[in-house]
Parts: structure tokens; sequence; C-alpha cells
């Protein structure tokens, strides 16, 4: 699909405070796997943080830091052992099976309560780009509407 012309991508403000905060970590429940306890790990298909190749390994900057946190908490994890979902699935089986990890996601007010955090690993910015030709003006976000 072809983006307006010099407009590479517009963003509502909801979709940008959602994304500002991506991919922070967030453990639920109470298993801990520094205490050996049994856990599930699920992301979302984020590229480059997050990503599955043909072959179905995971890969990706947050699976990077993912490995290295579990490597301090004394615990190995291995790639294969990732779940990728689509955001509201990881989300609802996160919020419902005890010892899941769902990493990758962004840390709004309406989730803050539901999950224990660890993180940022990553703080996203986002913006807008236009080709100058085009006298594109945005003072507010109303703005964007006609975008």
């Amino acid at each position: 699909m072809q983006q307006p012309d010099g407009l590479i991508r517009t963003f509502s403000r909801s979709m940008m405070a959602k994304l500002c905060a991506a991919l922070m970590l967030a453990i639920l429940g109470t298993a801990n796997p520094a205490n050996g306890e049994s856990f599930f790990l699920y992301t979302t298909n984020l590229p480059p943080f997050n990503t599955e190749s043909d072959t179905g390994q995971v890969s990706g900057i947050s699976v990077d830091v993912l490995v290295e946190i579990m490597a301090m908490a004394g615990r190995s994890v291995h790639p294969e052992a990732i779940t990728i979902f689509p955001l509201a699935r990881a989300l609802k089986i996160t919020e419902e099976e005890q010892g899941s990890i769902l990493f990758s996601m962004a840390r709004t007010p309406e989730r803050e309560s539901l999950f224990k955090w660890v993180g940022p690993i990553y703080n996203l910015k986002l913006g807008l780009v236009s080709k100058k030709a085009r006298h594109i003006v945005i003072k507010d976000p109303k703005d964007l509407a006609g975008y």
C-alpha cells in the first residue's frame, strides 16, 4: 500500500501514547523464575524487537534482553520456548495463566495494575515525516485528521 505523498505514517494520539512506553517487560502471577518455578513466555510480532523466522525461531532485541534478564536470575531461556501471539490473545493468556511472562508490550494506565512490571527495556519515540514541499503544518493532534 502506498503512503500519501510524502507522509510516511500517521499515528493517532492514543496510539502514540501507547507506543511511547512500548516494549516493557511484564510478569503476571506469583511464579518466580529465579526460584525454579515453571513459566510460559509470550510476545507479539514486533520487528525488530520480536520476530519469527520461517523456521519458527523467535529473535530480536527484546528476546536478547529477556535472555540476559533471565540469565541474571539464574535461569536459561531458549528462543524456541517463546510463543508469538497477537497482542489481544497474549494479554488474555497472560492475565489468566499463572506463571506467564509477556514481554515487549506498552505500559498503559489501563494495564498498570494488571501486571508486575520489569523495565523499561526500551523507550520508543515516534514522529511524523513529510516532504518539506508539501508545507504541512501540525500544531495540534486534531490537525492530523486531514491525513
